[in-house]
């Protein structure tokens, strides 16, 4: 099982040795671990170190790190760019893709996110809010152009936690334990679409300047869900914590052994994401007519 790697703290020097991944502070070797094991370095710090080799090993084995601000929100990955021999093709493919055909994924998308929310909530036994979310994902227009993405959260955040508001930026355990989760998701879905040979600043749906992960955070949107049922089943553990502490962090990194189900086959996270990104290449380059989503 590939590891996740999180460093908090300050001081540290991050070296590569051997094909390691090496972590030291204070003089003292505290970490090692071989690149070909890692599935992505989460780092919470301002005051660490790297080594411009270790850079260059990272991306030559597209292992993600992902730079976390104080609210466990990515602010930024590392990424490797041109490694796929289709690249020029995938891309040119992301930049001529037409609007009707991403209002069209996008509709596919927020669909299969809202019927992932349903889901979530069905196996909680809300089955009136996971009624209502299913004629939401039934009401999606193209392109989402009524925002039923909206009018579910307003729906699904409620039911999911008592007395819970989703809010990216606060500090309280259970929105923190959720940016954490969708941190993993995220660099996941990042090394899976630069593996595949596509830009991930080409959006569907999400356009910044300041944001070289739009297409990143389009796929995301249905795995969202997972993220939350993981939390949600984990919430006995973390209701007492007042902060994301070592322990707290190994147990969310545990979503990473879940499974994802595409149609009738279940599949790791890391296959499953790579599932999922093929078959918007697939649709992408127009030899398919719908992209294959994990489903709740």
């Amino acid at each position: 099982m590939w590891r996740i790697i999180d460093i908090s703290g300050d001081n540290y020097r991050f070296v590569f040795s051997q094909n390691n991944f090496v972590a030291v502070k204070d003089g003292e070797e505290r970490l090692r671990a071989h690149l070909s094991d890692i599935n992505c370095i989460i780092v919470h710090s301002y005051s660490v170190s790297y080594s411009g080799v270790l850079l260059q090993k990272l991306l030559e084995y597209n292992v993600p790190l992902v730079l976390c601000d104080r609210f466990h929100n990515p602010c930024g990955i590392l990424l490797a760019n041109f490694l796929h021999s289709e690249y020029g093709n995938r891309i040119n493919a992301q930049i001529n893709a037409s609007l009707p055909l991403r209002k069209k994924a996008w509709k596919n998308i927020v669909a299969a996110k809202i019927l992932n929310q349903a889901g979530v909530l069905s196996l909680m036994g809300r089955k009136d809010a996971c009624s209502q979310l299913q004629e939401y994902a039934d009401d999606v227009k193209s392109g989402d152009a009524t925002n039923r993405e909206g009018a579910a959260a307003r729906i699904y955040f409620p039911s999911l936690f008592d007395n819970f508001k989703r809010d990216k930026n606060s500090e309280d355990i259970i929105n923190s334990s959720l940016n954490y989760a969708y941190a993993i998701l995220r660099s996941n879905t990042a090394r899976a679409i630069v593996g595949s040979g596509l830009n991930p600043a080409l959006g569907i749906f999400h356009s910044h300047k300041q944001n070289p992960l739009c297409l990143v955070d389009d796929l995301m949107e249905p795995l969202r869900p997972f993220a939350d049922l993981y939390v949600k089943n984990n919430v006995s553990e973390l209701r007492d914590k007042k902060f994301l502490d070592s322990e707290t962090k190994n147990l969310l990194s545990g979503i990473i052994k879940k499974s994802f189900k595409i149609g009738k086959e279940k599949y790791s996270v890391l296959a499953g994401t790579q599932k999922y990104v093929q078959s918007y290449i697939s649709f992408l380059m127009r030899n398919s007519s719908k992209i294959e989503i994990p489903r709740v």
